[in-house]
């Protein structure tokens, strides 16, 4: 597993991104930690890439091969801001 500094920020992002992903899978009951896990993953993943840091070997086989464009990375901070413009437009509902 890729060992990263945690920041509070970070810690935010993470529990906005796995509101999302919970939301999106339809709000499933008993499935907090794996929508936790996913989060911390996603988020974690794309820190290591901007850091410079390699993918694991599991991950680089996954990804298919090195002849192709990697995927963009996606901010987590664009992701947290579009989280809280949907939660505040359900407020003012």
């Amino acid at each position: 597993a890729i060992q990263l500094e945690t920041t509070a920020e970070t810690e935010v992002q993470k529990q906005a991104l796995a509101y999302q992903l919970w939301e999106e899978a339809g709000r499933p009951d008993g499935q907090s930690e794996h929508f936790w896990f996913m989060a911390c993953e996603m988020i974690d993943s794309a820190t290591a890439l901007r850091a410079g840091m390699v993918p694991p070997e599991w991950l680089q086989k996954a990804a298919g091969p090195a002849d192709t464009k990697p995927a963009e990375v996606p901010d987590p901070a664009e992701t947290l801001q579009e989280i809280r413009k949907r939660i505040a437009g359900r407020s003012a509902a």
